[in-house]
């Protein structure tokens, strides 16, 4: 679906959020009506849903270019930019 040179792996608002080590991922979502963190945890299966929650809840995750909540429901066509702080 994506190839893995269509994304940068940071960028500086997500320096900025969760200091250097951070990554960005970008993804379409392709269909509606899951809501925002039950898809991240479907793409990013490394990750719980409480963890990436706790991401969202932080500020690690845009739809549309805009802050959302982990109870956003997405519509397919939906920009999902999800950045994962480095670990402790």
């Amino acid at each position: 679906l994506f190839d893995e040179d269509d994304f940068e792996s940071t960028t500086p608002g997500a320096v900025a959020l969760f200091g250097a080590g951070s990554e960005t991922f970008d993804f379409v979502a392709e269909k509606s009506g899951d809501r925002l963190d039950v898809f991240l945890t479907n793409v990013l299966p490394d990750l719980s849903r409480s963890q990436v929650q706790r991401i969202v809840a932080e500020g690690g995750a845009q739809v549309n270019g805009v802050p959302a909540k982990a109870s956003l429901k997405l519509f397919a066509g939906d920009a999902v930019r999800f950045v994962v702080p480095p670990t402790k």
